[in-house]
C-alpha cells in the first residue's frame, strides 16, 4: 500500500516487473525490446489497463484520506471506506453462503486496516511533506508575468480535486494583492473558494489600477489538502502581473 500511495509503483516496480518478465521471455537485447514493448502495453490508457486502473483508483483513495483524518470514530471510517469500495468496484468474489454486504464490509474493514498500518501512514506523512500549492494548480487567471491586454476584473486559481477548501475563519489571509508600481500597496478586496470548481479568487473593492505592476500571493498553510489537514507551511506562492495603459 506505501508504494501505491506514493504512486512508486508506476515508475520503479513497472519498470522491474516489464524488465524481468522480458527477460524470462527471450535473451539479450530482445529481451530489453520486449520489455520496452510490454511497458508501452501497460501504460496505454485503455479500459483494461492496470497501470491506468490504478491511477484512478489512487486518485480515489487520496482524495478519501483527509476524511478518514478527520473521521472520529470507527463506524465513519469504515463507511468511508465502504463508499470506496464502491466507487473502485471493487467487489470480492462471495458464495451463496454469505451475503454480499458482508463481504464488502469485509472488504472495507481491510481496506481501513492497509490504511492505517504504519507503513501506509509513513508513506502519507511523506507525500504531506513533499505537497505544495504548484501540485494542484490547473490555471491562473491572470498567468503569471503576463502584461494583460485589459485590466482583469478578478484574480483566479483553478485548482484540482485534491485541494478541499480553505481556512474560511481567515479568508483575508489566504490570498493578497499588492500594487507594486504603488510602493506595494495593499489591494482591498474580497477572497472566495468555490468547493464545486476548486475555484480560489480574489476580487478588487475597487478596478485595478492601469499601467500597473501587481503580485499576488497565496498562504499555502491556509489551503486544506485532501491528504488531511493544510498544506505544509512554505513560502507564499507568489505570481505577478501587469495592467494595461
Amino acid at each position: 500500500m506505501q508504494y501505491f500511495l506514493v504512486d512508486e509503483w508506476f515508475e520503479d516496480t513497472l519498470s522491474r516487473i516489464c524488465t524481468d518478465t522480458a527477460e524470462l521471455l527471450a535473451s539479450g537485447d530482445r529481451g530489453l525490446e520486449c520489455a520496452a514493448e510490454l511497458r508501452g502495453l501497460l501504460e496505454t490508457p485503455t479500459r483494461d489497463n492496470i497501470p491506468w486502473i490504478m491511477k484512478t483508483s489512487r486518485a480515489y483513495l487520496l482524495v478519501a484520506v483527509g476524511r478518514l483524518q478527520e473521521a472520529t470514530d470507527q463506524p465513519t471510517k469504515l463507511l468511508i471506506c465502504h463508499e470506496l469500495c464502491h466507487a473502485l468496484q471493487l467487489y470480492p468474489d462471495y458464495n451463496s453462503e454469505k451475503n454480499e454486504d458482508e463481504v464488502m464490509s469485509f472488504t472495507a474493514s481491510e481496506l481501513l486496516t492497509e490504511l492505517e498500518l504504519p507503513t501506509s501512514q509513513e508513506a502519507l506523512s511523506a507525500l504531506r511533506q513533499q505537497d505544495c500549492l504548484a501540485n494542484h494548480l490547473v490555471q491562473v487567471t491572470p498567468s503569471d508575468g503576463e502584461k494583460c491586454a485589459r485590466v482583469p476584473e478578478a484574480v483566479h486559481f483553478d485548482l484540482d480535486p485534491f485541494i478541499r477548501g480553505v481556512n474560511r475563519t481567515g479568508m483575508h489571509l489566504v490570498i493578497r494583492v499588492a500594487n507594486v508600481t504603488l510602493d506595494n500597496c495593499v489591494v482591498q478586496g474580497k477572497a472566495s473558494f468555490c468547493e464545486q470548481t476548486s475555484r480560489l479568487s480574489f476580487f478588487p473593492a475597487a478596478e485595478f489600477e492601469r499601467k500597473s505592476r501587481y503580485r499576488v500571493t497565496v498562504r499555502e498553510r491556509e489551503i486544506l489538502s485532501s491528504l488531511g489537514g493544510t498544506l505544509p507551511d512554505r513560502p507564499p506562492f507568489t505570481i505577478h502581473f501587469s495592467t494595461p495603459a
